[in-house]
């Protein structure tokens, strides 16, 4: 039997949560954290992508931060459908929209206690096939405990050019997409797992024990815009722990759905994290094409910072 509880509240402390509960004790090793604002339809071809997973160890956090009512009826509907009751869901309304790094720290908060991995997912993306969770946490599982952190590898809206597989952040604190509008995405440059600097923020997957000790994103330096960068660095840095691309799990991502990253957070990024950015690759200024690329490629992996 499975169980459907609303709890209303007008309080942001204490945000009603809709939760399907699948039978037996709960083991959840994942996570993942869903922010919407006001955009029903890209949310619903995002909730039809994740519905097509392989049932796995992992629950739904909805943050709806526009709170149109389209969104709750479209929660509440797809999730009384019996066919779609096996993945636990909660469902979490924060109408006075306090920001994505707020808001992201809110719902992590609602993570079952057995959950070992946060997977934050931005609502205009669109996972493809049905192992992409799976294939994020078997990679996290078999590179060990010094794993801090997987994303996935993104392309655009229509599938016809790579986004990124995996970022680069260079010593001067500037980033670069690796691989950004190339269509050969079998080449062996963007197929195989690697360490890199970060991953994007769309699709980001965080050990929980690391989140929480970290208390959440940075919302007093980085309320909208360089959040997941910041953590990443603080993984790598701080901890000294890895952050890898899984190329074999792969989403859509429509990135006229985003906000640009604001001059003064990248700013005030390259200021918190000057000492240790020396450790990074310089930016190649080569003119000559391939000479070029063969820097990049080796810039995208975190390993080119070992001289040996």
């Amino acid at each position: 039997i499975i169980g459907y509880q609303i709890l209303r509240s007008r309080d942001l402390d204490h945000p009603y949560h809709d939760t399907a509960l699948p039978p037996g004790q709960k083991n959840f090793k994942v996570s993942a954290v869903v922010l919407t604002y006001k955009d029903h339809w890209k949310f619903k071809r995002f909730l039809d992508s994740i519905l097509h997973q392989k049932v796995g160890h992992y629950e739904l956090i909805i943050v709806d931060t526009g709170c149109l009512p389209k969104t709750a009826e479209l929660v509440k509907n797809t999730f009384s459908q019996s066919k779609n009751s096996w993945l636990s869901h909660k469902y979490t309304r924060l109408c006075q929209n306090p920001g994505y790094a707020t808001s992201s720290n809110q719902a992590v908060k609602l993570a079952d206690p057995s959950s070992q991995w946060i997977l934050f997912l931005h609502d205009d993306v669109i996972l493809q096939g049905d192992n992409f969770i799976s294939s994020m946490l078997q990679l996290a599982e078999t590179r060990g405990d010094m794993t801090g952190a997987v994303g996935c590898s993104l392309r655009n809206a229509e599938g016809t050019k790579l986004l990124e597989a995996g970022g680069i952040v260079w010593s001067n604190g500037e980033t670069s997409r690796y691989g950004h509008e190339r269509v050969d995405f079998d080449a062996p440059d963007l197929i195989y797992p690697r360490p890199v600097d970060y991953v994007s923020g769309a699709c980001l997957m965080i050990r929980k024990n690391i989140f929480d000790g970290y208390g959440g994103f940075d919302v007093y330096h980085f309320p909208n815009s360089y959040e997941d960068t910041d953590i990443q660095m603080h993984i790598q840095h701080d901890l000294q722990y890895q952050v890898w691309l899984q190329p074999n799990a792969v989403s859509l991502h429509d990135e006229n759905g985003s906000f640009g990253a604001a001059l003064r957070f990248e700013e005030i990024f390259k200021k918190k994290w000057h000492a240790v950015l020396q450790e990074h690759i310089h930016r190649p200024i080569h003119s000559k094409k391939n000479e070029k690329l063969v820097q990049q490629l080796k810039a995208s992996d975190t390993r080119a910072r070992d001289p040996t």
